[in-house]
This record gives structure tokens, C-alpha cells and sequence, in this order.
């Protein structure tokens, strides 16, 4: 068990069970499924769910917010903004990744090679929200699945956790 605490007034916040080995191969075991459904998944169905979260951060932003403020000590005001810099970045890369995925033809002394992206793993994502939301839109974009991981004494678990549902309740939504 770990329990998040206020850094701004000391106090002890929700408590989190942590997983056990099992658990965590089991979650590792669902990333690498998720990763060969998804790297085949076109560049337009990637950029809608992009967009849908985006919209899920926004709907939730108070939310979000006020768990920030909880186990970040962060204001309301700067919580509420680095909610909207995670929808922005969604939206960032559900606009302009087609093109940074697009297959680049490269000059060569003997005529011309081409760059193509192929997904090749599982990214593990971890830091406070906005680190993790971005590495989380980009990783998405790439047709790679991300596993969020929390540190016990830096990563605040219950703003993990919400940002992780947000984003999974659109998934499962869009796979109806």
C-alpha cells in the first residue's frame, strides 16, 4: 500500500494497493496485445482517438485538476492549465503525426533510400501529468501502447490512475 500525500499541507490522501509481480506481467502481457492490434490501426482511426481524448481531458478538466491539486500541491489555476497542455498535446499529435509517420525518401550518393517508421515495442511512460500525456500522445500516434508507471515518492498515483481511465473509458467507447 501507498498513500499519496498533500505536499502543500502534509496530509495523507487516497491509498493505492500496489500490484503484485503477477499483476504487473498481466498488465505488461495486456501493453503488448494492445501494441499488435494497434500498430496496425491507420493513421485516421489513431488521430480520432487522439482527438476523442483530448475531449475526454477537457470534459474531466476540473477533475483532473483537482487531483492535481491534491497530491501535487499545485494550484487549481495551474492544475486546470496543465490539464489543457495534455489536451493540446493529444490534439498536437492527432493533427500533425500523420506526417511525422509518413515514409521519407532520403538523397543518397547512389540514388535515394526510404525512411519508414515500423513499431517495433511497449513504451513505459512516467513523470508527472503533462511528461506522461505527451509521451503517452506521441507513443499512441507511433502505434506503440504505453504503460504508465508510478514512483511511491514522486509519481502522484491517483492523477495516474485518473489520467489512465480517462483515456482507456474513450478506448473501450470507440471499439463498440
Amino acid at each position: 500500500m501507498f498513500t499519496s500525500i498533500n505536499p502543500a499541507t502534509g496530509e495523507p490522501g487516497e491509498s493505492f494497493v500496489e500490484l503484485t509481480a503477477d499483476e504487473i506481467e498481466a498488465k505488461v502481457a495486456a501493453a503488448h496485445q494492445a501494441y499488435r492490434a494497434w500498430r496496425t490501426t491507420d493513421l485516421a482511426t489513431r488521430s480520432a482517438l487522439l482527438e476523442a481524448i483530448a475531449d475526454q481531458f477537457e470534459r474531466n478538466k476540473r477533475r483532473l485538476a483537482e487531483i492535481a491539486t491534491r497530491e501535487m500541491g499545485k494550484t487549481l489555476k495551474s492544475a486546470i492549465a496543465e490539464v489543457e497542455k495534455c489536451a493540446a498535446g493529444f490534439r498536437h499529435y492527432a493533427e500533425a503525426g500523420p506526417a511525422m509517420l509518413s515514409p521519407r525518401t532520403i538523397p543518397t550518393a547512389t540514388g535515394s533510400a526510404t525512411a519508414r517508421f515500423l513499431p517495433v515495442a511497449v513504451g513505459i511512460v512516467r513523470g508527472p501529468s503533462w511528461p506522461a500525456m505527451s509521451g503517452c500522445s506521441s507513443t499512441r500516434r507511433a502505434c506503440r501502447a504505453a504503460a504508465l508507471r508510478s514512483r511511491k515518492w514522486s509519481s502522484p498515483p491517483g492523477r495516474r490512475l485518473a489520467c489512465s481511465r480517462t483515456s482507456r473509458s474513450h478506448r473501450a467507447r470507440s471499439r463498440r
